[in-house]
């Protein structure tokens, strides 16, 4: 999976996230501030889903989720690259990923009470954060561990799909299975890696 996921990355690196860091840059844009940038794009959004109207907050999460991807690139064009940097775009990640989970929750929660999505939700957002977790650990602890599926770039684009067609609770039941399995399999590489 990591060697597809690489491919893809070259193609998009090329196709739009190197073009459009080069025209945030010119105009004075800094990594940092598209960072935030997307953060603050994502939880509106999310808002939109939490109001149930999905097909719009797909479309403004889909914005923030390019800008959050470009920004890695936007460092390394410009030379800007930082330990600082590092950790900031780590963390929010983080954070406007479960944003979008939130919205989720809270539509299911107060608009539209469905008990099973808010189980899809505590579950998709739980495994989703323990993917990245156990990579960031692992890495932490000298452990290669790059190995499973329903990375957050995975992860993003099962959720845009199916809100853009307002259907997410469709990725949700993929999420909630991808996300327990993949973070299940990342954990036993990294165990097994440990013993090397």
């Amino acid at each position: 999976m990591e060697k597809i996921r690489t491919i893809i990355r070259t193609y998009t690196r090329d196709l739009y996230e190197n073009p459009i860091s080069k025209i945030l840059i010119k105009l004075g844009f800094t990594p940092n501030t598209i960072t935030m940038l997307g953060l603050f794009i994502t939880i509106f959004g999310s808002l939109f889903i939490y109001n149930g109207e999905f097909f719009i907050g797909g479309i403004i999460v889909a914005f923030g989720t390019i800008l959050d991807s470009i920004d890695g690139a936007m460092a390394r064009l410009s030379k800007n690259e930082s330990v600082f940097g590092n950790l900031l775009d780590s963390v929010i990640d983080r954070y406007g990923e479960a944003t979008i989970f939130i919205g989720l929750l809270g539509y299911y929660l107060f608009n539209s009470l469905d008990k099973t999505a808010v189980f899809l939700c505590v579950v998709s957002l739980l495994c989703s954060q323990l993917i990245s977790y156990i990579r960031a650990k692992s890495e932490s602890l000298q452990i290669e561990n790059r190995a499973g599926f329903f990375t957050r770039v995975e992860r993003s684009i099962i959720l845009i799909i199916f809100l853009l067609i307002s259907q997410p609770i469709i990725a949700l039941y993929i999420l909630a299975f991808g996300t327990f399995t993949g973070s299940i399999w990342r954990l036993i590489v990294g165990l097994k890696n440990a013993k090397v």
